[in-house]
C-alpha cells in the first residue's frame, strides 16, 4: 500500500498592532496675555484632528489632547498670526508625556505641508515587574522617636501609560519586643528616590493586632517605587529591645502581591530617650553649643530636640564657637556679624539670630515652654524679641508684668505674667520700647538663665522667640537689626505646657551644668531632691553630676569669682576635656555658699590634692 505524506506547514503571523492613546499638545504665552487671535491646527497623517485651537489669555499652559497611533505624522502648523505671533508657544507630548515636539514658536503650514512635525508614540501600558522589602536601618532607635525607618518596600514597574495603583499595605510587627512600645505606624512614599523623606503620606494606622493594614492611594511612577514604614515610637519600651517589621503582602491594582523577600534580616535596638530635665514629650528644640563645639565655627547646629529641622547660619556671618571657661567650663555659640547680629539678610536683615531649615523662625511651630541660657560678656548687646504677636506667661528670673505687641503697638491679646518660681539671686530688667531695646524684648544684666511657660487656659505661646523681626519707626517689625547679639549656651523648646516640676527639673540641668544659683529645690531627672538652697548657704551654687537621661556629664565645676572649684579626677581647661567618669547615673554633688570669707584648718589641708 502507498503511503501518501502530507506536509503541512503552519504560518505563525505576529501581528504587530499599531497601539492608540491620547497625545497632548501644550499651549503658552511668553507675555502672559494671551494669544491676540493667534491659532494653531494639529493633523495626524495628513488630516486635521485639531482646528484653530488657541489660548485665550494669561500665560499658559493649556493642554488639549487629541488621538494618534505610534508611528503616525502629526504636524503642528499655525493658522493665524494674531497680533503677537512671536509670543506664542507650542510644544507636543506622546502617550507617556514624553515631548516629541521640543517648544517652538509655531510655523506656518497646511494639514500636509509645512509646520513642524513629530512622530507619535504611545508606550505600553504600566506593568507589574518585581517586589522586595529591604531593612532601611539597623541603627539603635531612641525610645520617643518620631518616623522612626524600619524597613522599605520596593515596587518595581515597566511601562508608562495606565500606571498602577497601590491601595494598601499589610505589615505585622514580628521583631518587636511589644508592640504597645508603638503609637503609630505610617508609610511614606519617595517616588523612584532611596532618600527617605516625610513629604508624601501614603497612609497610618493604630495598630491593636498584630497583622495590620495601612491603606492609601499611590499612582506608581516607573521603575523602582519606594515606599517606608515607619514607627512612632511612646517612650515606653525597655531598653535594649528590638522593634522591626515584615510585610507579608500588599494590593496594587486590586491585586494582592506577595513581595520576594518580606521579612528582611536586622532589627532595631532600642536606647534611651534624651530630655533635658528628662522631659520628651513636645521637646521640639534642643540646641546645646557643647555638641556644637567639636565643629569649631560651625555652619549647622543640629537640633537634638524631636524636630526634623536643623539650624543653619546666615552664609555671610557664621557663628563663631568660644573655647572660654568663663560659662563653668563649658563652651557657647558666640553669634557676630554686622551691628553684632549673626544672620545678616541683605537690605531688610531680620531674623538675624538663627533660622531653622525650611523655617524662617526658630520656633516650629509654637513654643509653649522655653528655656535659654547666655554668659553675657557686653551688655551693650544682649536683647532678643520673645514674642511678635502672642505674648509669653510663666516662670521667669524677672518679676512684674508686660504685655504683647501685635504687629503695630497696639494692645496685645494676653498679659504676661511672671513668676520667679526658682529664681531669686538673678537681676534682670523687663523693657518694652525703650531705648535700643527691641519691642517685647528681656535685657539680661548677667549670667542668667530665662524660663517662660505659657499661663495655663489662656492659650499663648512664645512666638517667633530669637526670630529676630524688630519693631522700627512704623511699628512694621520689618526694619529693625538689634536682634540677639553675643554669646548661647543652649536653647530648649517645648510645644507642650511644662507642670512646676517638669520646669525645675530643666532647671536643675541647666543651673548644674552653666553655674546658675536656683531659688528652689534642685530635682534630678528622677524627681528626686539633690539640693535645698537653704540661708545662708544658698548663694553661688555650684555641682558636678551625671544624669543619663537628659546626658548631663558635668565634671567640674566653679563659682563666678573662681574661688571654688569642684571637680573630678584632674581638672582640665574644659569639662569635654576632663577625663574623670561617674561610676553611676544620678549622681550629683551641689554645694552653696554664704559669701563670706574663706578660710581653712590644719586637717582641711590635709585634704588637698597633691595636684592643686
Amino acid at each position: 500500500m502507498k503511503k501518501i505524506y502530507f506536509l503541512i506547514l503552519f504560518f505563525s503571523s505576529i501581528s504587530n498592532v499599531n497601539s492608540q492613546c491620547n497625545h497632548t499638545i501644550r499651549l503658552t504665552d511668553t507675555f502672559g496675555d494671551g494669544w491676540n487671535g493667534g491659532t494653531v491646527s494639529v493633523s495626524v497623517n495628513g488630516v486635521n484632528v485639531l482646528t484653530n485651537i488657541t489660548l485665550g489669555s494669561g500665560f499658559g499652559p493649556m493642554n488639549v489632547t487629541f488621538s494618534a497611533v505610534t508611528g503616525n505624522t502629526i504636524r503642528v502648523y499655525e493658522t493665524a498670526a494674531g497680533s503677537f505671533a512671536n509670543e506664542m508657544r507650542v510644544q507636543v507630548f506622546d502617550g507617556g508625556m514624553t515631548s516629541i515636539i521640543a517648544q517652538i514658536d509655531p510655523v506656518t503650514g497646511t494639514a500636509t505641508t509645512g509646520g513642524t512635525t513629530g512622530i507619535a508614540n504611545c508606550p505600553p501600558a504600566m506593568t507589574f515587574s518585581s517586589s522586595t522589602v529591604t531593612q532601611s536601618s539597623i541603627a539603635s532607635v531612641v525610645n520617643c522617636s518620631s518616623n522612626a525607618q524600619i524597613i522599605r518596600l520596593e515596587i518595581t514597574t515597566a511601562g508608562v501609560t495606565a500606571p498602577l495603583t497601590l491601595t494598601q499595605i499589610q505589615s505585622n510587627f514580628a521583631g518587636t519586643a511589644l508592640p504597645a512600645n508603638i503609637s503609630l505606624a505610617k508609610v511614606f512614599y519617595t517616588g523612584t528616590s532611596a532618600t527617605f523623606s516625610t513629604t508624601t503620606l501614603f497612609g497610618s494606622a493604630t495598630p491593636t493586632v498584630a497583622n495590620y493594614n495601612i491603606n492609601g492611594s499611590q499612582v506608581l511612577a516607573t521603575g523602582v517605587n519606594h515606599f517606608w514604614l515607619v514607627y512612632d515610637l511612646n517612650n515606653t519600651g525597655v531598653i535594649g529591645n528590638t522593634v522591626d517589621a515584615i510585610i507579608p503582602q500588599f494590593t496594587l491594582a486590586a491585586t494582592n502581591r506577595i513581595p520576594t523577600v518580606t521579612s528582611p534580616a536586622g532589627t532595631r535596638a532600642i536606647t534611651i530617650c534624651l530630655g533635658p530635665g528628662g522631659v520628651t514629650s513636645g521637646l521640639e528644640t534642643w540646641l546645646k553649643a557643647d555638641l556644637a563645639y567639636a565643629s569649631g565655627s560651625p555652619a549647622t547646629w543640629a537640633n537634638q530636640g524631636q524636630g526634623a529641622a536643623t539650624l543653619i547660619n546666615g552664609t555671610a556671618n557664621p557663628a563663631r564657637n568660644t573655647t572660654s571657661t568663663s560659662y563653668n567650663y563649658n563652651p557657647y555659640i558666640e553669634f557676630t556679624g554686622p551691628s553684632g547680629a549673626l544672620f545678616n539678610g541683605g537690605a531688610d536683615p531680620v531674623r538675624q539670630f538663627v533660622r531653622l531649615a525650611g523655617n524662617d523662625d526658630l520656633v516650629g511651630p509654637n513654643f509653649r515652654s522655653l528655656f535659654f541660657t547666655s554668659n553675657l560678656t557686653d551688655l551693650s548687646r544682649v536683647y532678643t524679641h520673645l514674642g511678635t504677636v502672642n505674648s509669653i506667661s510663666g516662670s521667669s528670673p524677672l518679676n512684674g508684668t508686660i504685655s504683647g505687641d501685635d504687629n503695630g503697638g497696639n494692645a496685645a491679646v494676653n498679659q504676661a505674667v511672671y513668676d520667679p518660681l526658682d529664681f531669686g539671686n538673678i537681676a534682670g530688667v523687663w523693657q518694652r520700647n525703650a531705648t535700643n531695646i527691641s519691642s517685647n524684648a528681656v535685657h539680661l544684666t548677667t549670667k542668667n538663665m530665662l524660663s517662660a511657660v505659657t499661663a495655663t487656659g489662656n492659650g499663648t505661646i512664645v512666638n517667633r522667640f530669637l526670630g529676630g523681626q524688630n519693631d522700627n519707626s512704623s511699628g512694621s517689625f520689618e526694619g529693625g537689626v538689634r536682634d540677639w547679639r553675643g554669646p548661647v549656651g543652649e536653647v530648649i523648646g517645648f510645644t507642650s505646657q511644662l507642670t512646676a516640676a517638669e520646669r525645675r527639673r530643666v532647671h536643675t540641668y541647666l543651673a548644674v551644668k552653666y553655674g546658675i544659683t536656683l531659688a528652689g529645690n534642685y530635682l534630678n531627672t528622677a524627681g528626686t531632691n539633690i539640693y535645698t538652697p537653704t540661708a545662708p548657704y544658698n548663694l553661688n551654687i555650684i555641682g558636678i553630676g551625671r544624669d543619663d537621661v537628659e546626658a548631663l556629664f558635668q565634671k567640674q565645676s566653679h563659682q563666678d569669682d573662681d574661688t571654688v572649684r569642684i571637680y573630678l579626677n584632674t581638672i582640665a581647661g574644659t569639662n569635654i576635656a576632663n577625663g574623670g567618669s561617674f561610676g553611676n547615673d544620678l549622681s550629683y554633688v551641689v554645694q552653696g555658699s554664704d559669701n563670706r570669707r574663706l578660710c581653712t584648718t590644719a586637717s582641711a589641708m590635709t585634704e588637698i590634692p597633691a595636684s592643686c
